[in-house]
């Protein structure tokens, strides 16, 4: 114990046996602020500790190694800024403390009252405790923001019981934690300590002589406790109704659907100054056979996580860097989604708040992030040679020390290997297929699996030890070779589909053989005189690896294979006739493909349809089939997807969309904000080249123009089960049904003076459009509850109608009212029953003409914009 330092008299704290202590009692006397000298940081302000003594008895080991214990339950002890001790404290020691610092609140997530030694600090142990009481060290989240010197902290980590805490100066748990700090803290750094001055110099000063009260420091979350909150949250923070169209009038179908699928995004930057940002520490891993995305593993669970990384022009780019595998990292800044699926049978939307009406509902969860947003706190292998950037030559002999002990191991597997550099070219999507039938180490039936097409570089090349992603060298490369083979991943083996890439050169690694030919593939027998042009075929076993070499400087200039195919636009794609393209796109829109099954009532999800665009607003939409296919994350608004070997289809009305086939695959390459997400606008369309254009590859377009006239309002009650006419109740005898929805629809012609068109609106678009009030819209409902519906024809004259009808002739006045008949602007959707030019007869006085008229064009109102 330090017992020969000198220290000033100060006050003297001695705590009653039932009381207590007094310290706690003189917090406000203790405490002096200083004014705020962070103007960023509102909440967190500059105080000045207070010097006292304290007599007391430690009751809680909170951290050995950090040295944070609690002394009579009410105050906590800091040793972190005094030499260690050579004898560890125990509970029930009796200390006495001289010339310690008090400080208040410094952390939010321990005790309000600390007391922290400097160098000029002694601590004496006045009576030991009668024997070892059982004072296993318990662990909390804690972080003491100090300036200069040590920041003290317990970290949740990946790796035996799931925590572990600042321990000796030199392990290397030590060294992860100070990573953690660095991170955590980063731009906050102290002043140099002067162990002579701290002792010595009067008056005293010290890093601890002034400290930063800041409620908002960051606070480290375990995989557990970040998915238990998720899932806590998931269906009580929304409410059914908010996820439907605004609008109503939807009937039982068009609700189930919209309700089938919805998400919840939630950021790690807090909603204010005085927020505590979250942080994630685990280990990347690579998922699970069936998984399409990277895993984060700390000891209390794992999580999915969708990564990108940023490319070398600046933009985002997919991961695909191997030496990530086995890094402990801190994820500083991430987005958590919550992906909400739910099969119901609901009649109308007034039954929303009855949860019979649902027969299964199920979340799942995972993180979004840039490995920009990573902090190293202990790199793998790979990553250090990655990092370091070695020089080609020499076997991989270093050391490193192990993750729980002061034993140092040889980088690389010491078993003997064989690797082959390959360049992968073509990728295939993961899929159930029969791939286990006749191996030995896998059952028979439905596998996830995949296949690679992939350039050979070099020839096959023993190892002493697994080189792992050391750079390419001579032996490992041969110019002008044109050899390509097929890698099928399946089972185990299909883990590494997240980070086999396109266009990316990998060391593959057959462990525990010095023989070639497991990397030589099996050649398709043929005929003499027959000439084959099948690639070779290997079978990925579970115990290779991938080693992404990210700087084949050789390779640039002896790689002569051919390229990956070629990224296309979405408007290349829709004004192409390829039949299976490669292309990019972000997502605007998403909904679940669902189809009822004899025995249950409730939709079964069978598919998903895309919505996506490109920067000129032209949209296209792409069916996935996920009967076969695990589903993958990621596929939310704002996400930007590569989609690869997609099959280009057109529709009988001309239509281009695109359908999913068996190997076709697909990643997210961008990560955006799903929450306001804004497609582009759509392109101006002028109706006159609208009209004339016979090709449809144009589907939405924006249509400025004036409203001719009014040729149709149809106001409707409808049943929401079977969609017929409703007044008391169902006009159909088999329906039986109690439920109601109003519907309302208006055609009109519209003029931008190069053309006119037909366009429909239905919905909330038929009040704005009519510029009724909300009292107005839900009179008029009222007044059609009796009758059912009412059809006006504003313009027809075969329409017979009563002419005492009150209510047609407030409809009548208000279709040719200035309100209606006026300027609109408003995106449509071209509609794909569209007619071809047709000959019509005319006829003026004695004479008939016969000539080809054009019929209007026919849209469907998507958005009506106030300007």
């Amino acid at each position: 114990m330090h017992t020969d330092y000198t220290h000033p008299a100060a006050h003297t704290y001695t705590p009653a046996a039932t009381a207590p202590p007094p310290v706690m009692s003189q917090v406000e006397d203790c405490e002096e602020a200083e004014p705020e000298r962070d103007t960023g940081q509102s909440a967190a302000r500059m105080k000045k500790s207070r010097v006292i003594s304290y007599q007391g008895t430690v009751t809680e080991v909170v951290s050995e190694g950090a040295g944070l214990y609690v002394m009579d339950r009410r105050v906590g002890l800091c040793l972190a800024y005094q030499p260690a001790l050579r004898r560890k404290l125990r509970i029930g020691d009796t200390l006495e403390l001289h010339h310690v610092h008090f400080l208040y609140r410094p952390c939010p997530d321990f005790l309000p009252s600390m007391l922290c030694t400097c160098l000029r600090s002694s601590v004496r142990v006045t009576s030991f405790s009668g024997g070892w009481a059982g004072g296993v060290a318990t662990t909390v989240t804690a972080h003491l923001h100090l300036p200069g010197g040590w920041n003290v902290a317990t970290v949740t980590a990946a790796g035996g019981k799931g925590r572990f805490r600042i321990p000796v100066e030199r392990s290397p748990e030590f060294k992860a934690a100070a990573q953690l700090m660095e991170c955590v803290w980063r731009g906050q750094e102290g002043q140099r300590r002067d162990i002579y001055c701290e002792m010595l110099d009067e008056p005293h000063s010290c890093p601890l002589t002034q400290y930063r009260a800041d409620p908002a420091v960051p606070q480290v979350f375990s995989v557990s406790a970040l998915i238990e909150g998720l899932q806590t949250d998931s269906w009580s923070s929304v409410s059914l109704r908010s996820l439907l169209p605004p609008g109503g009038g939807l009937s039982s179908s068009q609700i189930n659907s919209a309700l089938s699928w919805s998400c919840r995004t939630l950021t790690s930057d807090p909603p204010r100054d005085t927020s505590r940002r979250p942080l994630v520490v685990g280990v990347l891993e690579l998922p699970s056979p069936a998984g399409q995305a990277l895993q984060l593993r700390d000891g209390t669970g794992t999580v999915a996580c969708v990564v990108t990384e940023t490319s070398e022009g600046g933009g985002q780019s997919v991961a695909f860097n191997t030496a990530w595998i086995g890094c402990l990292v801190c994820v500083e800044k991430f987005t958590m989604v919550t992906e909400r699926f739910l099969q119901s049978d609901f009649p109308s939307d007034q039954h929303l708040d009855q949860d019979k009406y649902i027969t299964h509902k199920h979340c799942r969860f995972y993180l979004q992030f840039s490995l920009d947003q990573l902090h190293i706190l202990s790199p793998s292998i790979a990553m250090e040679t990655h990092l370091r950037g070695a020089e080609p030559g020499g076997d991989v002999t270093e050391e490193e020390e192990e993750p729980s002990g002061g034993k140092r191991r040889r980088r690389g597997d010491p078993r003997p290997c064989v690797s082959m550099v390959i360049r992968v070219q073509q990728k295939e999507g993961v899929a159930l297929r029969n791939s286990g039938a006749g191996s030995h180490q896998e059952e028979a039936g439905l596998t996830a699996s995949f296949s690679v097409t992939a350039a050979v570089i070099g020839p096959v090349v023993s190892w002493g030890r697994d080189p792992k992603n050391r750079p390419l060298t001579d032996r490992e490369a041969e110019p002008e070779r044109k050899d390509k083979l097929v890698l099928v991943l399946s089972g185990v083996s299909a883990r590494w589909f997240p980070l086999l890439q396109p266009g990316c050169f990998y060391r593959l690694i057959a462990a525990n053989t010095q023989d070639p030919s497991v990397l030589i593939g099996c050649a398709v027998s043929g005929r003499r005189g027959v000439e084959l042009h099948a690639d070779s075929i290997i079978q990925v076993r579970t115990d290779w690896r991938f080693h992404t070499l990210t700087r084949p400087l050789l390779l640039l200039h002896t790689c002569t294979q051919a390229r990956s195919p070629p990224v296309s636009t979405l408007s290349e794609v829709l004004d192409c006739s390829s039949e299976v393209v490669c292309f990019q796109a972000q997502v605007t829109d998403r909904i679940s493909v669902t189809e009822r099954s004899r025995g249950s009532a409730a939709g079964v999800c069978a598919g998903v349809r895309l919505t996506v665009c490109d920067q000129s607003g032209r949209s296209l939409q792409v069916y996935l089939d996920l009967s076969h296919t695990p589903y993958p994350p990621g596929l939310l608004p704002g996400n930007t997807l590569l989609l690869s070997a997609f099959q280009r289809r057109v529709s009988r009305s001309g239509g281009v969309y695109c359908s999913q086939l068996p190997v076709s695959s697909l990643t997210v390459t961008s990560l955006g904000d799903s929450s306001c997400v804004r497609p582009p606008p759509a392109p101006m369309m002028h109706l006159g080249v609208w009209t004339g254009s016979r090709e449809q590859r144009c589907f939405v377009g924006r249509v400025r123009g004036h409203v001719v006239c009014l040729l149709l309002l149809q106001l409707r009650w409808s049943c929401s089960l079977c969609g017929g006419l409703y007044t008391q109740s169902c006009s159909s005898a088999q329906c039986g049904s109690s439920s109601s929805v109003f519907q309302s629809t208006v055609k009109l012609v519209i003029d931008d003076g190069t053309g006119e068109a037909h366009v429909w609106f239905s919905g909330a678009q038929v009040r704005a459009l009519l510029g009724l009030a909300d009292s107005q819209w839900e009179g008029l409902q009222r007044a059609l509850r009796v009758r059912g519906h009412i059809r006006v024809y504003p313009r027809g004259r075969s329409l017979v109608c009563d002419s005492e009808d009150p209510l047609l002739h407030f409809l009548l006045c208000v279709c040719s009212s200035e309100v209606v008949c006026r300027q609109l602007s408003l995106t449509c959707r071209k509609q794909k029953a569209q007619r071809s030019e047709e000959m019509k007869r005319f006829s003026r006085g004695d004479r008939d003409f016969m000539t080809r008229v054009t019929p209007p064009l026919k849209l469907t109102c998507t958005h009506l914009h106030s300007d």
